[in-house]
């Protein structure tokens, strides 16, 4: 993974919590989705007590950074195992094929 979708950041990439790209993003289009997020909504501005611990921006860019480099795909490995004779199903594996 090399970074979320330039539209993703906008909606949800911001210091404070936008309700209308929170459901663009976390919910389907549907008219189900988009209530039931409209309830998760409600329950996270409405909560009065049981918070966790408040993070701060730079460990929401920490955390941001370590998702992407973990989701870096390494095909060498795939590739090493296509050698053995177990292929991943990794589109970049089959690609080399």
């Amino acid at each position: 993974m090399h970074g979320w979708a330039p539209w993703v950041i906008d909606a949800v990439g911001q210091r404070q919590l936008d309700p209308a790209g929170y459901l663009k993003v976390f919910f389907a289009e549907s008219a189900a989705s988009q209530q039931a997020g409209q309830q998760a909504l409600q329950r996270m501005f409405t909560k009065t007590s049981g918070f966790d611990q408040p993070t701060t921006w730079q460990t929401r860019q920490a955390q941001y950074d370590a998702v992407c480099a973990w989701g870096v795909p390494n095909t060498h490995c795939c590739n090493d195992s296509a050698l053995l004779g177990n292929p991943c199903s990794s589109p970049t594996a089959k690609a080399t094929r």
